[in-house]
């Protein structure tokens, strides 16, 4: 049983870093999106009510203030629906037990992911928004649990330094996408593969 638990810190701790806090390092992310050419028709669009982007501009795919605001709106809108759902998944945890929440956890994060590759490969943006919806509640059910995973620990003192460890790497989590925003950027990826966004994902 304490090599089940350590096993549990160890994968939760894992999952907290590379999943959940990667959410809140949304920068990187956006310059992804960007480089994918996710929202670009934005630009098109606004281009022609406003004289100051040239069409020389517009071949080149220069990145315009209202695509930015889209993808930007992305994140916003995912954060504001699932941090609204929270205190639902709290009452849900309590009436279904975590397992089954884990379950719709990973659920969550596997459907958000495999839309992020869909929307990336079909150039459907507005999947995004769901996409990043679904990965928002995962992280959201997250937090959640990292209470009920501390709690799993005997000690008083246990329970306290792995809820404080858990918190801290969702913390650090945000430098995640900068990490996958490099990974994407390198020789190899930009060389060999024209859609690196569904490669990174």
């Amino acid at each position: 049983l304490h090599t089940a638990r350590k096993l549990l810190f160890l994968f939760s701790s894992l999952y907290t870093f590379f999943f959940a806090g990667a959410f809140y390092g949304w920068g990187p992310m956006q310059l992804l999106l960007e480089e994918d050419g996710a929202f670009s028709w934005k630009c098109s669009d606004s281009s022609n009510e406003n004289a100051n982007y040239s069409e020389e501009e517009q071949l080149d795919d220069e990145v315009c203030p209202e695509q930015t605001k889209t993808l930007l709106n992305v994140q916003f809108v995912s954060i504001v629906i699932s941090l609204a759902l929270a205190p639902g998944f709290g009452h849900l945890i309590d009436k279904f037990g975590v397992p089954k929440m884990v379950t719709f956890m990973t659920i969550s994060c596997c459907m958000g992911i495999t839309l992020l590759m869909v929307a990336s490969s079909t150039q459907t943006d507005q999947l995004l928004f769901v996409a990043f919806l679904c990965i928002g509640l995962m992280v959201t059910n997250t937090s959640v649990l990292t209470v009920k995973t501390g709690l799993v620990f005997e000690t008083e003192e246990s329970q306290q330094r792995v809820i404080s460890a858990l918190n801290t790497f969702f913390d650090a989590g945000s430098i995640t996408y900068l990490g996958l925003w490099k990974i994407g950027n390198s020789t190899l990826l930009q060389s060999h593969y024209d859609d690196k966004l569904v490669i990174l994902a």
